[in-house]
């Protein structure tokens, strides 16, 4: 399925044209949460995980929970107790989740390609449409603010035969500016594991991953206030898909080809800015199973176009107002003669500052096959009692739209299906007194009805797509943080812990789930900290987690602890500069499992080096 995106964020204009203007970031102005629960990695902790996914990077570092299947396996993310469909995941401002099951897979996302990273927790239905109930990933690659041309190239080997190699190329001027990374990811995952209390020793089998990706990005400054950019995502994963542990041998093998494009126009004229996206996504899937002669393949393609108007008034308020458009094909065993959808919203946000109190509030009306399909409104209020303390507060109406393959799966799938839908609430505070300390809260509470489950319906022998759950989730997020510049050396620390109660409200039969128990696959509890300390070159990290048991389909999976370090040098910098780094992770080889059947790998090593030249001008690097 391919995807074309069209939107239009606007910026004040500048003055005068000069020859080496700085390019305007292309943004769509979007209703946001000012939640204290939102976290944005910086380049730093970025760099830690150069040679790693998004997956690994958002297990250790926030409070998402990751459901991975093991090295090279898929791995999803998951929000403040929410499905992992109910989880937005946003590339350079557009949703890129799969139509056909709602969801992303991080393990094929490696940070080598990616610039910044940030999460958003809590109810985002107003700005980003179906899927946000739980919050929002995003993610994208960020224009170089030098000009020349500049290359890093990365090479990284450790255990369990993982070896991986990237090069970024930065060439630019004062009106042109390019990025190209290249990155290419191997393993063979043959790590040994024993199951629970048993002595015995296995080895896993069947599980070779190898990945390819190519990213590009094209900046232009047309004129001074008009900006064009372009990027390509291109990316091809094979992989084997071991054995649970209740089984003997497997040879099932998944490939994956996606490509992804975006084409963005941005211009301000005075207080008005018009941002205009167009995109098109596709991807292919092939699963294999000679064991059962299973020949699965699947596709889909997704065609995407935006435009938005945005309005600065003299007050300082914004307005802004905007059109999506999708449309969406697909095929797969469960409809091989294909189904198509076409999705339409129209969206509009408000911001008004008034000293010290900021209101924002917008909604979204969103329209399947012209049909409409639902109204979502939000309204936020943001307090600043003084330049240390912050007050917030955040309502909104949440939903997701059923997949396709919920809608038209053949057995099983129910063209009649609402869609899952309910109100978020949350307040937070935040607190940055003078000095080194500084300290946020978030409390949120959620009620979905019409939450969609597979499970067979009475009088049939295949499993069916129903409405038949609610979910009520609660919780708490604290977060401290410390960063201190003293003699020789900088340190900085941050610690989280996380409580939520994700509980059904109706007694289930098949899958057995009883009223008022915690949901399959979602702790109650997670904490995680870190502490990096930074002296002439030298970086120290260690990072630290713990994610409380889980309910499964069965047997009940323990609660876990793990921890890793981070050694990393870098070079003084010259024309050429050079670090090196040692990566330790589950230092302290844990047995554990994150999905049942599915072992996790125990201690296992990294090292890796990067060699970043400028040939002339002063391009950033990646």
């Amino acid at each position: 399925m391919w995807t074309i995106i069209f939107q239009i964020p606007v910026l004040s204009g500048q003055d005068s044209l000069v020859v080496d203007l700085p390019l305007a970031t292309v943004r769509t102005v979007r209703y946001t949460s000012d939640n204290p629960g939102d976290y944005q990695m910086d380049s730093t902790t970025l760099k830690l995980y150069r040679g790693q996914t998004a997956a690994e990077v958002l297990a250790n570092r926030t409070g998402a929970y990751i459901k991975h299947y093991g090295p090279g396996s898929i791995a999803t993310v998951s929000l403040r107790g929410s499905s992992a469909s109910q989880t937005s995941v946003v590339w350079n401002g557009i949703p890129v989740q799969s139509p056909m099951l709602g969801l992303t897979d991080l393990s094929v996302l490696p940070l080598w390609l990616v610039d910044n990273l940030e999460v958003r927790p809590g109810g985002l239905g107003p700005a980003w449409g179906s899927g946000a109930i739980g919050g929002s990933v995003h993610f994208g690659t960020a224009q170089h603010d030098g000009q020349g041309t500049g290359v890093t190239a990365m090479l990284e080997t450790g255990s369990f035969g993982w070896n991986q190699q990237g090069i970024a190329i930065r060439t630019g001027n004062g009106f042109l500016r390019t990025t190209t990374k290249l990155v290419r990811q191997s393993a063979r995952n043959n790590f040994q594991y024993h199951i629970q209390d048993s002595k015995e020793k296995f080895r896993q089998s069947n599980a070779n991953q190898q990945l390819y990706g190519l990213l590009h990005r094209l900046d232009w400054r047309v004129n001074d206030g008009e900006d064009i950019s372009f990027h390509v995502w291109v990316q091809e994963s094979d992989r084997q898909i071991p054995p649970l542990i209740t089984q003997r041998v497997s040879e099932a093998r998944q490939t994956d080809v996606a490509i992804r494009t975006l084409a963005a126009w941005e211009k301000s004229v005075g207080y008005w800015k018009f941002v205009a996206k167009g995109g098109w996504f596709g991807e292919d899937i092939r699963y294999t199973d000679p064991v059962i002669r299973l020949d699965a393949p699947s596709s889909f393609r997704t065609f995407l176009g935006e435009v938005e108007i945005n309005r600065g008034l003299s007050d300082g308020s914004t307005v802004s107002a905007g059109l999506q458009q999708q449309w969406i094909s697909a095929r797969a065993d469960g409809y091989p003669q294909g189904v198509t959808q076409r999705r339409t919203s129209a969206f509009a946000f408000i911001t008004a500052t008034q000293r010290t109190l900021t209101l924002r509030g917008g909604v979204r009306q969103e329209w399947t096959d012209a049909q409409p399909a639902f109204f979502s409104p939000g309204l936020t209020a943001s307090w600043r009692a003084s330049d240390n303390f912050i007050l917030s507060a955040t309502s909104s109406r949440t939903y997701r739209l059923p997949t396709l393959n919920d809608l038209f799966w053949t057995p099983g799938g129910q063209h009649d299906l609402a869609p899952e839908q309910g109100w978020s609430h949350e307040a937070g505070l935040q607190m940055t007194p003078d000095g080194p300390w500084s300290f946020e809260i978030s409390v949120f509470h959620r009620d979905i009805r019409n939450w969609i489950l597979w499970a067979p319906l009475e009088g049939q022998a295949y499993w069916s797509a129903t409405n038949l759950a609610r979910v009520t989730t609660q919780g708490v997020e604290p977060r401290i943080q410390f960063k201190d510049q003293l003699p020789g050396f900088t340190i900085r620390m941050e610690t989280g812990a996380d409580w939520i109660s994700s509980t059904n409200k109706v007694d289930l039969q098949v899958p057995r789930i009883e009223t008022g128990q915690q949901l399959f696959y979602t702790p109650e509890w997670r904490a995680f900290s870190s502490i990096t300390i930074e002296t002439r070159g030298w970086l120290f990290n260690y990072e630290h987690q713990y994610t409380g048991g889980v309910n499964t389909f069965s047997t009940p999976l323990p609660a876990f602890t793990t921890g890793n370090l981070h050694l990393r040098y870098q070079a003084p910098k010259g024309t050429l500069s050079t670090s090196f780094w040692l990566r330790l992770d589950n230092l302290w080889d844990a047995s554990f499992m994150i999905v049942e059947r599915r072992p996790m790998p125990g201690r296992r090593i990294r090292v890796g080096l990067t060699l970043d030249g400028v040939f002339k001008g002063s391009p950033n690097g990646p």
